[in-house]
Protein backbone atom coordinates (compact mmCIF):
# COMPACT_ATOMS: atom_id res chain seq x y z
CA UNK A 1 0.00 0.00 0.00
CA UNK A 2 1.31 3.46 -0.91
CA UNK A 3 2.19 5.65 2.03
CA UNK A 4 0.24 8.91 2.23
CA UNK A 5 1.14 12.52 2.92
CA UNK A 6 -1.38 13.95 5.38
CA UNK A 7 -2.08 17.09 7.40
CA UNK A 8 -4.41 17.44 10.39
CA UNK A 9 -6.19 20.72 11.20
CA UNK A 10 -8.47 21.33 14.17
CA UNK A 11 -8.83 24.97 13.06
CA UNK A 12 -9.15 25.89 9.39
CA UNK A 13 -11.14 28.91 8.31
CA UNK A 14 -11.07 32.15 6.36
CA UNK A 15 -12.28 34.03 9.44
CA UNK A 16 -10.10 36.38 11.47
CA UNK A 17 -7.78 34.82 14.01
CA UNK A 18 -4.30 33.38 14.16
CA UNK A 19 -5.29 29.72 14.57
CA UNK A 20 -8.10 29.79 12.01
CA UNK A 21 -6.30 31.85 9.39
CA UNK A 22 -3.04 29.92 9.66
CA UNK A 23 -5.03 26.69 9.36
CA UNK A 24 -6.62 28.01 6.18
CA UNK A 25 -3.17 28.80 4.79
CA UNK A 26 -1.70 25.47 5.90
CA UNK A 27 -4.46 23.60 4.07
CA UNK A 28 -3.83 25.54 0.87
CA UNK A 29 -0.11 24.89 1.24
CA UNK A 30 -0.74 21.14 1.67
CA UNK A 31 -2.99 21.06 -1.39
CA UNK A 32 -0.42 22.93 -3.50
CA UNK A 33 2.20 20.37 -2.47
CA UNK A 34 0.00 17.38 -3.37
CA UNK A 35 -0.81 16.08 0.09
CA UNK A 36 -3.11 13.09 -0.24
CA UNK A 37 -5.32 13.70 2.80
CA UNK A 38 -6.37 16.53 5.09
CA UNK A 39 -8.06 15.60 8.37
CA UNK A 40 -10.10 18.54 9.68
CA UNK A 41 -12.60 19.00 12.51
CA UNK A 42 -16.26 19.88 11.99
CA UNK A 43 -16.09 23.22 13.79
CA UNK A 44 -18.74 25.54 12.27
CA UNK A 45 -16.14 28.09 11.13
CA UNK A 46 -14.26 25.38 9.23
CA UNK A 47 -16.96 25.33 6.57
CA UNK A 48 -15.39 28.49 5.15
CA UNK A 49 -12.23 26.54 4.31
CA UNK A 50 -10.63 27.00 0.88
CA UNK A 51 -11.82 24.97 -2.08
CA UNK A 52 -9.19 22.40 -3.06
CA UNK A 53 -9.30 19.74 -5.76
CA UNK A 54 -6.64 17.08 -5.33
CA UNK A 55 -6.38 16.63 -1.56
CA UNK A 56 -9.06 14.45 0.00
CA UNK A 57 -10.83 16.06 2.98
CA UNK A 58 -11.77 13.72 5.83
CA UNK A 59 -13.88 15.32 8.58
CA UNK A 60 -13.29 14.00 12.10
CA UNK A 61 -16.10 15.12 14.48
CA UNK A 62 -15.25 17.17 17.56
CA UNK A 63 -17.25 17.70 20.76
CA UNK A 64 -17.63 21.48 21.20
CA UNK A 65 -21.37 22.23 21.10
CA UNK A 66 -20.74 25.72 19.73
CA UNK A 67 -17.88 27.95 18.66
CA UNK A 68 -18.20 29.97 21.86
CA UNK A 69 -17.25 26.91 23.95
CA UNK A 70 -13.67 27.25 22.71
CA UNK A 71 -13.45 30.79 24.08
CA UNK A 72 -15.61 30.74 27.18
CA UNK A 73 -13.61 27.71 28.31
CA UNK A 74 -10.14 26.48 27.46
CA UNK A 75 -10.05 24.71 24.09
CA UNK A 76 -7.44 22.18 25.21
CA UNK A 77 -9.90 19.47 26.32
CA UNK A 78 -11.74 19.72 22.98
CA UNK A 79 -8.51 19.55 20.98
CA UNK A 80 -7.27 16.58 23.03
CA UNK A 81 -10.50 14.61 22.50
CA UNK A 82 -10.35 15.38 18.77
CA UNK A 83 -6.73 14.18 18.56
CA UNK A 84 -7.79 10.96 20.29
CA UNK A 85 -10.61 10.50 17.74
CA UNK A 86 -8.12 11.10 14.95
CA UNK A 87 -5.84 8.41 16.38
CA UNK A 88 -8.73 5.95 16.53
CA UNK A 89 -9.63 6.69 12.88
CA UNK A 90 -6.05 6.21 11.66
CA UNK A 91 -5.46 3.01 13.61
CA UNK A 92 -8.84 1.44 12.79
CA UNK A 93 -8.33 2.12 9.08
CA UNK A 94 -4.70 0.93 9.22
CA UNK A 95 -3.41 4.02 7.48
CA UNK A 96 0.30 4.49 6.85
CA UNK A 97 2.05 7.77 6.09
CA UNK A 98 5.30 8.92 4.60
CA UNK A 99 4.55 12.26 6.31
CA UNK A 100 1.98 13.14 8.96
CA UNK A 101 1.73 16.81 9.96
CA UNK A 102 -0.26 17.43 13.15
CA UNK A 103 -0.75 21.06 12.55
CA UNK A 104 -2.25 23.96 14.40
CA UNK A 105 -3.33 23.35 18.01
CA UNK A 106 -0.80 25.57 19.76
CA UNK A 107 -0.55 23.83 23.12
CA UNK A 108 2.49 21.60 23.68
CA UNK A 109 0.47 18.92 25.47
CA UNK A 110 -0.67 16.45 22.83
CA UNK A 111 0.09 12.68 22.90
CA UNK A 112 1.99 12.82 19.63
CA UNK A 113 4.19 9.80 20.40
CA UNK A 114 1.15 7.62 19.71
CA UNK A 115 1.28 8.67 16.04
CA UNK A 116 4.91 7.69 15.45
CA UNK A 117 4.18 4.04 14.50
CA UNK A 118 2.00 5.23 11.61
CA UNK A 119 4.47 7.50 9.84
CA UNK A 120 8.03 7.75 8.58
CA UNK A 121 8.18 11.45 9.44
CA UNK A 122 6.06 13.38 11.91
CA UNK A 123 5.79 17.17 11.93
CA UNK A 124 4.12 18.75 14.96
CA UNK A 125 3.17 22.39 15.20
CA UNK A 126 3.56 25.25 15.11
CA UNK A 127 3.26 25.19 18.89
CA UNK A 128 3.77 28.06 21.26
CA UNK A 129 1.90 30.51 23.42
CA UNK A 130 2.46 28.33 26.42
CA UNK A 131 5.74 29.64 27.76
CA UNK A 132 5.96 29.64 31.54
CA UNK A 133 5.64 32.96 33.32
CA UNK A 134 8.42 34.18 35.63
CA UNK A 135 7.44 33.50 39.24
CA UNK A 136 7.82 37.19 40.11
CA UNK A 137 5.00 37.91 37.65
CA UNK A 138 2.78 35.08 38.91
CA UNK A 139 3.27 36.12 42.54
CA UNK A 140 1.69 39.54 41.94
CA UNK A 141 -1.65 37.88 41.08
CA UNK A 142 -2.93 35.63 43.92
CA UNK A 143 -5.79 34.15 41.85
CA UNK A 144 -3.23 33.24 39.22
CA UNK A 145 -0.62 31.65 41.46
CA UNK A 146 -1.75 28.03 41.86
CA UNK A 147 -2.97 27.44 38.31
CA UNK A 148 0.09 28.96 36.62
CA UNK A 149 2.56 27.24 38.95
CA UNK A 150 0.93 23.85 38.32
CA UNK A 151 0.82 24.55 34.61
CA UNK A 152 4.53 25.31 34.48
CA UNK A 153 5.38 22.14 36.40
CA UNK A 154 3.15 19.98 34.17
CA UNK A 155 4.62 21.45 31.01
CA UNK A 156 8.18 20.72 32.14
CA UNK A 157 7.22 17.16 33.10
CA UNK A 158 5.46 16.62 29.77
CA UNK A 159 8.40 17.85 27.70
CA UNK A 160 10.80 15.72 29.75
CA UNK A 161 8.60 12.65 29.24
CA UNK A 162 8.34 13.40 25.52
CA UNK A 163 12.10 13.71 25.26
CA UNK A 164 12.63 10.34 26.99
CA UNK A 165 9.97 8.66 24.84
CA UNK A 166 11.56 9.88 21.62
CA UNK A 167 15.03 8.74 22.65
CA UNK A 168 13.85 5.13 22.24
CA UNK A 169 12.27 5.85 18.82
CA UNK A 170 15.32 6.81 16.81
CA UNK A 171 13.92 5.20 13.65
CA UNK A 172 11.16 7.80 13.50
CA UNK A 173 11.90 11.39 12.62
CA UNK A 174 10.04 14.11 14.48
CA UNK A 175 10.30 17.84 13.74
CA UNK A 176 8.58 20.33 16.03
CA UNK A 177 7.67 23.72 14.57
CA UNK A 178 7.88 26.46 17.20
CA UNK A 179 5.68 29.53 16.92
CA UNK A 180 7.83 31.76 19.12
CA UNK A 181 11.55 32.07 19.94
CA UNK A 182 10.79 31.25 23.60
CA UNK A 183 9.09 28.00 22.55
CA UNK A 184 12.10 27.04 20.44
CA UNK A 185 14.51 27.70 23.33
CA UNK A 186 12.39 25.65 25.74
CA UNK A 187 12.16 22.70 23.33
CA UNK A 188 15.91 22.79 22.72
CA UNK A 189 16.52 22.66 26.47
CA UNK A 190 14.91 19.20 26.44
CA UNK A 191 16.94 18.05 23.42
CA UNK A 192 13.81 18.19 21.26
CA UNK A 193 14.62 19.12 17.67
CA UNK A 194 12.68 22.23 16.74
CA UNK A 195 12.47 24.68 13.86
CA UNK A 196 11.25 28.21 14.43
CA UNK A 197 8.26 28.85 12.18
CA UNK A 198 7.20 32.46 12.74
CA UNK A 199 4.34 32.09 10.29
CA UNK A 200 2.86 35.41 11.31
CA UNK A 201 6.01 37.47 11.72
CA UNK A 202 7.23 38.23 8.23
CA UNK A 203 5.31 40.98 6.44
CA UNK A 204 5.97 41.43 2.74
CA UNK A 205 3.17 43.59 1.36
CA UNK A 206 2.66 47.21 2.39
CA UNK A 207 -0.51 49.19 1.73
CA UNK A 208 -1.69 52.65 2.72
CA UNK A 209 -4.86 53.08 4.79
CA UNK A 210 -6.41 56.54 4.44
CA UNK A 211 -8.22 57.71 7.58
CA UNK A 212 -10.06 60.72 8.95
CA UNK A 213 -8.38 62.56 11.85
CA UNK A 214 -10.21 62.33 15.17
CA UNK A 215 -9.94 63.57 18.75
CA UNK A 216 -11.74 60.87 20.76
CA UNK A 217 -10.41 57.30 20.73
CA UNK A 218 -12.42 54.14 21.25
CA UNK A 219 -10.49 51.76 23.49
CA UNK A 220 -11.08 48.05 22.97
CA UNK A 221 -10.15 44.90 24.84
CA UNK A 222 -10.62 41.43 23.35
CA UNK A 223 -10.24 38.13 25.17
CA UNK A 224 -11.65 35.54 27.54
CA UNK A 225 -12.49 35.85 31.23
CA UNK A 226 -9.38 34.02 32.43
CA UNK A 227 -6.77 35.47 34.84
CA UNK A 228 -3.87 35.48 32.37
CA UNK A 229 -5.79 37.85 30.06
CA UNK A 230 -5.70 40.42 32.89
CA UNK A 231 -8.92 42.27 32.04
CA UNK A 232 -8.90 44.09 35.38
CA UNK A 233 -5.50 45.55 34.49
CA UNK A 234 -6.88 47.04 31.26
CA UNK A 235 -9.92 48.44 33.08
CA UNK A 236 -7.68 50.00 35.74
CA UNK A 237 -5.50 51.67 33.07
CA UNK A 238 -8.60 53.00 31.34
CA UNK A 239 -10.26 54.38 34.48
CA UNK A 240 -7.19 55.93 36.14
CA UNK A 241 -5.32 57.23 33.08
CA UNK A 242 -6.91 56.98 29.63
CA UNK A 243 -10.41 58.18 30.50
CA UNK A 244 -8.89 61.11 32.41
CA UNK A 245 -6.89 62.24 29.36
CA UNK A 246 -9.75 61.42 26.94
CA UNK A 247 -12.87 62.11 29.06
CA UNK A 248 -15.38 61.29 26.30
CA UNK A 249 -13.79 57.97 25.38
CA UNK A 250 -15.30 54.51 25.86
CA UNK A 251 -13.92 51.06 26.56
CA UNK A 252 -15.52 48.21 24.57
CA UNK A 253 -14.86 44.75 26.01
CA UNK A 254 -15.35 41.86 23.57
CA UNK A 255 -15.48 38.27 24.79
CA UNK A 256 -16.62 38.90 28.38
CA UNK A 257 -20.14 39.53 29.68
CA UNK A 258 -20.72 41.72 32.72
CA UNK A 259 -20.83 40.06 36.13
CA UNK A 260 -20.67 41.46 39.65
CA UNK A 261 -16.91 40.96 40.03
CA UNK A 262 -16.30 43.50 37.24
CA UNK A 263 -16.58 47.28 37.58
CA UNK A 264 -19.89 48.82 36.50
CA UNK A 265 -19.17 52.04 34.63
CA UNK A 266 -21.32 53.81 31.98
CA UNK A 267 -18.17 54.36 29.89
CA UNK A 268 -17.44 50.59 29.77
CA UNK A 269 -19.49 48.25 27.56
CA UNK A 270 -19.27 44.47 28.04
CA UNK A 271 -20.08 42.94 24.65
CA UNK A 272 -19.90 39.26 25.60
CA UNK A 273 -18.79 36.55 23.21
CA UNK A 274 -18.85 37.54 19.52
CA UNK A 275 -18.60 35.44 16.37
CA UNK A 276 -16.24 38.02 14.91
CA UNK A 277 -14.83 41.40 15.90
CA UNK A 278 -15.70 44.36 13.60
CA UNK A 279 -12.07 45.41 13.17
CA UNK A 280 -12.67 47.41 10.01
CA UNK A 281 -15.38 49.51 11.67
CA UNK A 282 -13.15 50.27 14.65
CA UNK A 283 -9.80 50.81 12.97
CA UNK A 284 -9.41 54.54 12.34
CA UNK A 285 -10.07 55.74 15.91
CA UNK A 286 -9.44 52.62 17.95
CA UNK A 287 -6.77 51.62 20.43
CA UNK A 288 -6.41 47.99 21.54
CA UNK A 289 -5.42 47.53 25.19
CA UNK A 290 -3.55 44.23 25.27
CA UNK A 291 -2.98 43.46 28.93
CA UNK A 292 -2.24 39.70 28.83
CA UNK A 293 0.37 38.28 31.17
CA UNK A 294 1.19 35.23 29.02
CA UNK A 295 0.74 34.85 25.25
CA UNK A 296 2.42 33.35 22.23
CA UNK A 297 1.40 34.85 18.91
CA UNK A 298 -1.83 36.70 19.82
CA UNK A 299 -4.35 36.83 17.00
CA UNK A 300 -6.08 39.95 18.34
CA UNK A 301 -2.84 41.93 18.06
CA UNK A 302 -2.14 40.58 14.58
CA UNK A 303 -5.62 41.44 13.32
CA UNK A 304 -5.56 44.86 14.98
CA UNK A 305 -2.26 45.80 13.35
CA UNK A 306 -3.52 44.45 10.02
CA UNK A 307 -6.50 46.83 10.11
CA UNK A 308 -4.70 49.95 11.36
CA UNK A 309 -5.60 49.81 15.06
CA UNK A 310 -3.03 51.22 17.47
CA UNK A 311 -1.98 48.56 20.01
CA UNK A 312 -0.86 49.43 23.55
CA UNK A 313 0.54 46.11 24.76
CA UNK A 314 2.41 44.31 27.47
CA UNK A 315 5.68 42.94 26.11
CA UNK A 316 4.67 39.26 26.18
CA UNK A 317 5.23 36.29 23.87
CA UNK A 318 6.25 37.41 20.38
CA UNK A 319 4.34 40.68 20.40
CA UNK A 320 7.52 42.75 20.12
CA UNK A 321 8.34 41.05 16.78
CA UNK A 322 5.06 41.92 15.10
CA UNK A 323 4.73 44.52 12.34
CA UNK A 324 4.19 47.34 11.66
CA UNK A 325 6.08 48.73 14.63
CA UNK A 326 4.58 52.18 14.04
CA UNK A 327 1.23 50.87 15.35
CA UNK A 328 2.68 49.00 18.33
CA UNK A 329 3.40 50.67 21.67
CA UNK A 330 4.96 48.36 24.27
CA UNK A 331 4.50 49.23 27.94
CA UNK A 332 6.17 48.16 31.18
CA UNK A 333 4.39 45.45 33.18
CA UNK A 334 3.35 47.99 35.82
CA UNK A 335 1.10 49.86 33.36
CA UNK A 336 -1.50 47.07 33.30
CA UNK A 337 -0.95 46.03 36.94
CA UNK A 338 -3.94 47.26 39.01
CA UNK A 339 -1.81 47.34 42.18
CA UNK A 340 1.31 49.04 40.79
CA UNK A 341 2.07 52.73 40.58
CA UNK A 342 2.40 53.79 36.97
CA UNK A 343 5.19 55.94 35.64
CA UNK A 344 4.08 59.49 34.81
CA UNK A 345 6.65 59.58 32.02
CA UNK A 346 5.21 56.41 30.49
CA UNK A 347 1.64 57.68 30.80
CA UNK A 348 2.64 60.88 29.01
CA UNK A 349 4.34 59.01 26.17
CA UNK A 350 1.29 56.72 25.75
CA UNK A 351 -0.97 59.76 25.60
CA UNK A 352 1.20 61.34 22.90
CA UNK A 353 1.27 58.12 20.86
CA UNK A 354 -2.54 57.91 20.94
CA UNK A 355 -2.96 61.59 19.99
CA UNK A 356 -0.54 61.16 17.08
CA UNK A 357 -2.48 58.08 15.90
CA UNK A 358 -5.78 59.97 16.04
CA UNK A 359 -4.38 62.97 14.20
CA UNK A 360 -2.83 60.99 11.34
CA UNK A 361 -4.50 60.95 7.94
CA UNK A 362 -2.89 57.73 6.69
CA UNK A 363 -1.41 54.54 8.13
CA UNK A 364 0.98 52.05 6.54
CA UNK A 365 -0.36 48.50 6.86
CA UNK A 366 1.82 45.44 6.36
CA UNK A 367 0.51 42.02 5.37
CA UNK A 368 2.33 38.73 5.77
CA UNK A 369 3.14 36.25 3.03
CA UNK A 370 2.93 32.76 4.46
CA UNK A 371 3.99 30.91 1.33
CA UNK A 372 7.57 32.19 1.21
CA UNK A 373 8.14 31.22 4.84
CA UNK A 374 6.64 27.79 4.40
CA UNK A 375 8.64 27.14 1.25
CA UNK A 376 11.94 27.82 3.00
CA UNK A 377 11.21 25.92 6.22
CA UNK A 378 8.69 23.17 5.48
CA UNK A 379 9.73 22.13 1.96
CA UNK A 380 13.00 20.49 3.11
CA UNK A 381 10.95 18.33 5.49
CA UNK A 382 8.66 16.91 2.81
CA UNK A 383 9.35 13.40 1.45
CA UNK A 384 11.29 13.47 -1.81
CA UNK A 385 9.60 11.78 -4.80
CA UNK A 386 11.32 8.60 -6.04
CA UNK A 387 14.04 9.26 -8.60
CA UNK A 388 12.79 8.99 -12.17
CA UNK A 389 9.16 9.66 -11.21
Amino acid sequence: MRKLKAITLFYCSAHHGSEYKSGYQFLRYAADHEFDVAFISDLPFNYSRPFIQHTRIIVIPQTARSQSCLYEKDDFSYVLRWIQSLHVYISSNRLSFSLLWICNPAQPWLPIVRFLPFTQRLIWGPIGGGESLPFRTIARYPTFLLKETLRSILQILYLKTLSLSLSSNQSHKLTILARTPASSIQLSAFQLVSTLLPEILTPTETSLLIKVPAFIPTFIWIGRAVPRKNLLGAIAAFKSHLSVVFPDSRLLIYGVSYHKSLPADPRISYKGWCNSIPYEELSSTSVLLFSSLREGMPSVVIDSLRTGILVVSNNVGSVSLLQPQSLLYLVHASYFDPRARRSHVEETSITEAIKAHLASTSIQIKQRDFTSIADSIINPLLPKPPSGS
